[in-house]
């Protein structure tokens, strides 16, 4: 009878420290899981570094893309005033809002907001490339020192105060 005893008090000994050992185990596993692996959100928030406007803007566009496929022209007016951007080519294909959709309402709106075809901006970029190369040392340094000056002038507005 003792014998029974005493090996019940050895096995609840046993599960007792295999208990522990299983708790330590999970607890540094996920202090190393919470200190090294963090949630997507965080991930994009820290390494991606877009600000809150163009996280904003992307979310808008994807609303404007869905609908100008639904042909609500109402609701892609609102997105448009509300800061969309109708040449985001975000989709499977690259083409721009203005390609995928039907109606020519849709189109007329899309345009009178800025919006263009793949071509058209390809075209547009390649234009500026060519002028920027154009831009001799001198022009593209006095054009640097006025984005300089313009910042520099901006942040003494809103940042930097008169000391007494």
């Amino acid at each position: 009878m003792e014998s029974i005893i005493s090996d019940l008090i050895l096995g609840v000994k046993i599960l007792g420290i295999a208990a522990i050992l299983a708790v330590f185990v999970l607890g540094v596993f996920f202090f190393f899981f919470r200190l090294f692996g963090c949630s997507s959100s965080e991930y994009f928030h820290h390494y991606d570094m877009k600000t809150e406007w163009e996280e904003r803007r992307e979310i808008l566009s994807h609303s404007l893309r869905k609908a100008c496929k639904a042909d609500n022209v109402r609701r892609a007016a609102i997105l448009l005033i509300r800061g969309a951007d109708p040449n985001n080519t975000n989709d499977w294909y690259g083409q721009t809002i203005l390609e995928n959709s039907h109606s020519e309402s849709m189109k007329k709106l899309l345009r009178a907001f800025g919006g263009k075809t793949r071509a058209e901006l390809e075209a547009a970029e390649k234009a500026a490339r060519a002028k920027a190369a154009k831009l001799s040392p001198e022009e593209r340094e006095e054009k640097s020192m006025k984005f300089v000056n313009r910042l520099l002038s901006v942040k003494k507005v809103f940042f930097w105060t008169k000391s007494a």
